[in-house]
């Protein structure tokens, strides 16, 4: 259990700070203009409750699912459980927002790929966190 919360702890901190940074860096500059519904942090802020608990409910489901792949190697459990993740809940999830809403389609896509890259490197750290002894 002890294993567990601190994968969780760890894995939030790392999915995190990889999508602010790439938030920062790719998506805010590249994208949030042509989405045509983001916030501007500097003048609206950010809801940071919403986020956070978004990020906590990824990084629990991430911890329960990379134990649950066998036979591979850490790395490949947390590529493997990142993308899979990465691609429901990043990409799915920016598509049907911009199916309801008047986000521009493709750089919604393009959004959750680049999303997509936080929740692997987040995958990653909790499966080398949760790996066991007899591991490859």
């Amino acid at each position: 259990m002890k294993k567990q919360i601190i994968a969780i702890l760890v894995g939030f901190i790392a999915t995190f700070i990889a999508n602010t940074l790439l938030a920062i860096t790719i998506i805010g500059p590249l994208l949030n203009a042509k989405i045509g519904i983001s916030r501007n942090p500097e003048k609206d802020g950010l809801n940071m409750p919403s986020m956070f608990s978004g990020y906590l409910l990824l990084t629990i489901f991430l911890v329960w699912l990379v134990p649950q792949l066998k036979d591979k190697t850490s790395l490949q459990k947390g590529l493997l459980a990142g993308s899979m993740t990465g691609l429901v809940v990043n990409i799915g999830g920016h598509l049907i927002t911009s199916g309801w809403s008047i986000a521009n389609a493709m750089p919604m896509l393009f959004a959750g790929i680049i999303d997509s890259f936080a929740t692997i490197i987040g995958a990653i750290v909790i499966a080398f966190i949760l790996k066991e002894k007899n591991e490859k």
